[in-house]
């Protein structure tokens, strides 16, 4: 079972290791299309996380969920628990205690880890221990940058396991994957022939530039949108 799904990706990996998704819960209607393809078509489609009842859904082995970074995420305001598009990492957890699969994979921001001074992550590690799981994080920390695309998101994965099926078996074995070598966006400009899929064309994607930030010193720490294309949404932003 995939929990925001998306266009179910992280569904459609686990298919072709092997496993089958027998639910996918995704609310937008285009994503979700696109998880129902990738993930073979499930026997159970559902819409919105929030309005499932986790006792409704089926049993399955895993459960897998992507669930809203914005909260803790350094490109956003980092309101954590008081964005209400936390809930749906709450409601996660939820499922995952009332469903008691045998393992939970959660993919997040990395910024997740460090949010409150630790406590966000100290309150996921209590929840996920109070109710009958070990947890750990799979990978600390891997970027985009890591597969040859020339952007930095880093992300984190978490692994919970149910405690019986972790006396019997432990954590399950991830391979060893070493990045390729990563691919900056400063080869992309010095080299224009190279990956033009990667450019926007200003005449199919106007840009809308934020002049005032523009016009601002960097002073060389983090990040701050400068711009945006289409409405402004995931990937459609710009930062410098």
């Amino acid at each position: 079972t995939e929990l925001m799904a998306g266009v179910g990706v992280f569904a459609a990996c686990f298919v072709a290791a092997g496993a089958e998704c027998r639910c996918i819960i995704e609310p937008d209607p285009e994503a979700r299309k696109c998880a129902v393809v990738n993930a073979r078509s499930p026997a159970e489609i559902r819409e919105n996380l929030l309005d499932c009842d986790p006792a409704d859904l089926p049993w399955t082995h895993a459960l897998v969920a992507g669930p809203e970074c914005q909260p803790w995420s350094t490109a956003g305001k980092q309101r954590g628990w008081e964005d209400r598009r936390a809930h749906t990492f709450l409601r996660v957890l939820h499922t995952a205690a009332v469903m008691q699969p045998w393992w939970v994979w959660i993919e997040n921001v990395a910024a997740l880890l460090s949010a409150r001074e630790g406590k966000t992550w100290r309150t996921i590690q209590g929840i996920a221990l109070a109710t009958g799981f070990k947890i750990q994080m799979v990978k600390e920390c891997a970027s985009s940058s890591h597969v040859a695309l020339p952007m930095k998101r880093e992300r984190i994965f978490i692994t919970m396991v149910r405690e019986d099926v972790f006396d019997r078996w432990g954590w399950p074995a991830v391979p060893d994957q070493s990045p390729v070598a990563p691919l900056y966006l400063s080869a992309v400009l010095k080299d224009q022939s190279r990956r033009q899929d990667l450019w926007l064309n200003e005449e199919t994607h106007p840009i809308t530039w934020d002049e005032e930030r523009l016009k601002q010193d960097w002073d060389g720490k983090g990040m701050t949108e400068v711009g945006f294309f289409g409405d402004g949404g995931w990937g459609q932003r710009i930062y410098a």
